[in-house]
């Protein structure tokens, strides 16, 4: 049975994760090694648990949402993203971290599941096969120029209340 390459990564990780002991992981020859400690396996859980978190929000907002005519649900996670992300940078650099997971577990995690530059290249795509260049390009503008504004704004803002 042919696999692709990503069930070789998949199973390599579970193998990883499963095999954690006492900080350390056991290798399939019963070797341990120190390279993987604790402080760098401890978040994958934490980013997992903040990407499922995301991506079932992103999905409730597009199922909620018509798409027929132009994808207006990415658009919307993609901007929700940036900003939330652009408070989690902004809080991070002024505010000494309530506790060690929450930049891992909302900042990559809930942001990175929410946000997803993938489907608006695939939406970009279609747009072009289906010979709607105008709607593309509009899409790609909106998405680019309008994420960055807002990011922009936010970071602004941000400051602004910070500084008070």
């Amino acid at each position: 049975m042919d696999r692709c390459p990503h069930h070789h990564l998949v199973l390599v990780s579970a193998l990883w994760l499963s095999s954690y002991q006492c900080g350390r992981f056991t290798l399939a020859t019963g070797a341990q090694t120190d390279s993987f400690q604790v402080k760098l396996v401890k978040p994958l859980g934490v980013i997992a648990v903040g990407g499922m978190a995301g991506s079932l929000a992103r999905w409730a907002i597009a199922s909620a949402m018509d798409e027929s005519s132009f994808p207006w649900a990415t658009l919307l996670v993609n901007y929700i993203g940036a900003v939330l992300l652009a408070l989690i940078i902004i809080y991070a650099e002024e505010h000494a971290a309530p506790k060690w997971w929450w930049r891992p577990l909302l900042g990559t995690g809930f942001c990175g599941g929410f946000t997803t530059y993938s489907a608006f290249a695939v939406q970009v795509d279609g747009f072009l096969n289906a010979g709607q260049s105008g709607r593309a390009i509009a899409y790609i503008l909106a998405s680019l120029i309008g994420t960055y504004l807002l990011v922009l704004l936010t970071v602004r803002f941000a400051r602004k209340q910070v500084s008070k």
